[in-house]
């Protein structure tokens, strides 16, 4: 059973694509060094980080989507730092974080109290998260966001172009994650739910 919920799990993980920015994250005690960074923001201007070292991480997790990229990586204290797009520099007050998620142009923070605090471009409301409260985990589309309840609901915000925000009847679900127009979701039983672009299937 615990095999089929493990491979389960990996299979929407893939489907979503994000498995593939989970394995390349940094865990715990590791540093990432980026050579000759150079990430292109929303006003056209170049950021050039060369031999940027982020040291002394929970998490890092990176997004890079129509030339605007960013990275972000949650201190162990609570804090986060990041570099990339302009927004980046609002994270820079943000206290008690205990998980990033990292859209196509935005970046939220889970907080310690089960809330939630985003930055970024909110031109279809993926950013519209300071009232949800009672947060277990949180995922990022490229333009949406997701978070799991304590009570094992889901909700959504940003673009839903292709139903991928369309979670309000999900129940008992355990973890969530979210692709590009995708949302997956894992409830108690080990069964796998799914919205959003299926074009690839």
């Amino acid at each position: 059973m615990k095999i089929k919920l493990l491979f389960r799990i990996l299979l929407a993980l893939y489907l979503t694509g994000i498995l593939g920015l989970m394995l390349s994250c940094a865990g715990p005690n590791t540093e990432v060094t980026t050579r000759d960074l150079s990430l292109q923001t929303s006003t056209t201007e170049s950021i050039h980080q060369p031999n940027l070292v982020f040291t002394n991480q929970q998490a890092i997790c990176a997004r890079d989507y129509r030339e605007v990229g960013l990275t972000v990586g949650l201190n162990r204290n609570g804090t986060v730092s990041g570099v990339g797009f302009h927004y980046i520099s609002e994270t820079s007050t943000w206290r008690d974080i205990v998980s990033l998620a990292a859209g196509g142009g935005h970046i939220v923070g889970l907080k310690s109290d089960g809330t939630a605090i985003a930055v970024g471009y909110n031109e279809n409301h993926q950013t519209d998260v300071n009232a949800w409260q009672n947060i277990v985990s949180i995922a990022c589309g490229v333009v949406h966001t997701v978070d799991l309840q304590q009570d094992g609901t889901v909700i959504s915000a940003g673009w839903n172009e292709f139903q991928q925000c369309d979670t309000a009847t999900w129940k008992d679900v355990v973890a969530i994650a979210a692709g590009y127009a995708q949302t997956v979701a894992i409830n108690k039983e080990g069964d796998v739910l799914a919205v959003g672009d299926n074009q690839c299937g």
